[in-house]
């Protein structure tokens, strides 16, 4: 499955780099540099992330998680996941951490899926700044 999607993904890549190129070679170059240059700038901050979480969840005690955000939690756990997720500041390489965390803690797939529309959403902290 994931060399499928990842298959996919470059498909989508090359159909717009072909698009791109037959409208304008500049076009083509700039969004190829544009791109490049995102890439090294996120390279080390996903793979930060990534170990983060695992270390992060292996220091995590996991009876915590499992009894307050498990998948027999109920309605308890999903509001606690709300709140986790509206006060979690930071971008994705955070917040999509935490969620990755918190799952190899225990939490519960619905509780995770809260927590990361509560982080996307309802972001306190970006409330206040942009609102």
């Amino acid at each position: 499955m994931n060399l499928v999607l990842t298959l996919l993904l470059w498909s989508i890549v090359f159909v717009l780099a072909f698009i791109a190129a037959r409208r304008e070679r500049a076009l083509l170059e700039s969004a190829s540099w544009i791109g490049f240059r995102e890439f090294l700038y996120l390279l080390p901050r996903l793979g930060l992330g990534v170990v983060g979480s695992g270390y992060l969840a292996e220091v995590l005690p996991q009876a915590l998680i499992a009894s307050w955000l498990g998948p027999s939690s109920g309605f308890t756990g999903m509001v606690l996941a709300w709140l986790a997720g509206a006060l979690t500041p930071g971008g994705p390489v955070v917040g999509f951490a935490i969620g990755t965390t918190a799952l190899k803690s225990g939490a519960g797939v619905p509780q995770v899926i809260v927590y990361s529309i509560a982080w996307a959403l309802f972001s306190l902290q970006r409330m206040l700044v942009y609102e």
